[in-house]
């Protein structure tokens, strides 16, 4: 008698317990809804594309591309780059030879994309 209700016992804390873990993971997928209902809106609001990312050379070989210049700054700044100094050259100017330049961030244009 006192085995069989322990296993009744046992059985009940059991079944308690997936019906516990499926409320948690129904409550899990509504706040996965809600997070993904704000992503997309976000995404649905951002209504200007990417023209060109920014290439990130580092004496001349080809380091790392980003969506901003300013994300390419930080990531030579991260691998030893001086945090001053960067310069931009102006229209129409001779660029130095990439090797002769430690870091040079680049923009390019995306392809199929008009601007």
């Amino acid at each position: 008698m006192t085995r069989e209700r322990d296993d009744a016992r046992a059985e009940r804390d059991q079944e308690r317990a997936e019906v516990e873990a499926a409320r948690a993971q129904v409550l899990l997928d509504a706040e996965d809804r809600v997070v993904l209902r704000a992503l997309l809106r976000t995404a649905r609001r951002q209504d200007t594309r990417a023209t060109r990312v920014y290439a990130l050379f580092r004496s001349g070989a080809l380091h790392s591309v980003h969506a901003t210049a300013d994300a390419a700054e930080e990531a030579a700044e991260t691998e030893g780059a001086p945090r001053s100094g960067w310069t931009s050259l102006g229209p129409g100017a001779a660029m130095p030879p990439a090797a002769e330049v430690p870091w040079r961030i680049q923009p390019l244009p995306l392809g199929g994309v008009q601007e």
